[in-house]
């Protein structure tokens, strides 16, 4: 069934599209997470297997590393001030925990200032904004006031179902977990995905 996008102003295609997919990402997480509450800057679901911690941990500082070096750059890039990194968290799968606190805790190695995960959960809480709609421009906005302060980057984690085909058409599935990274002042969204 297609998605029917209903009218919007001020905003252009880009954002159109990332509002859109940041949606699905959302109802996708709903659907799984079957009324289970976004607790601790994540989430759990029964539908994935029981996750391997050592196999979480590899993917977590694969997708993490790789996003390390992307905001190094950016930090290169200025040095009048340090970068603010806001991580809101893991949606998705019984191992959703586990990265995020591998991922929060690479992070804190990084050349930037992160924001506390109180400060974080606090935030959400107060402004009413979903996790997964940070990244929509107009929630990001009532988020960061409720924040007090600016954020130079957004950054949130989900595990996610892929389906993949071979070059004889035969299908698998894999667990991935993604990890995005948006620049707040260009609104430009880079992923990192490494398999579980």
């Amino acid at each position: 069934m297609r998605e029917r996008l209903q009218p919007t102003r001020g905003l252009n295609r880009d954002e159109i599209e990332q509002a859109v997919a940041s949606r699905r990402r959302f109802l996708a997480s709903c659907a799984l997470l079957a009324g289970t509450p976004f607790v601790g800057g994540c989430a759990v679901a029964n539908m994935f297997h029981s996750s391997n911690p050592e196999a979480d941990r590899r993917a977590a500082d694969k997708a993490t590393k790789d996003a390390l070096k992307e905001l190094e750059h950016e930090a290169s890039l200025h040095s009048d001030k340090k970068l603010v990194v806001c991580f809101i968290g893991v949606t998705g799968g019984p191992n959703a925990a586990n990265l995020s606190s591998a991922t929060r805790e690479l992070l804190e190695e990084g050349n930037f200032r992160l924001l506390e995960k109180n400060v974080v959960q606090a935030a959400l809480k107060e402004s009413g904004v979903s996790p997964n709609n940070v990244f929509i421009p107009k929630e990001r906005e009532k988020f960061v006031s409720e924040l007090g302060e600016e954020v130079d980057y957004f950054m949130a984690g989900y595990v996610e179902k892929q389906e993949d085909e071979d070059d004889e058409g035969e299908k698998s599935k894999k667990t991935v977990y993604k990890l995005d990274l948006v620049n707040v002042a260009t609104n430009r969204k880079s992923e990192f995905v490494a398999e579980i």
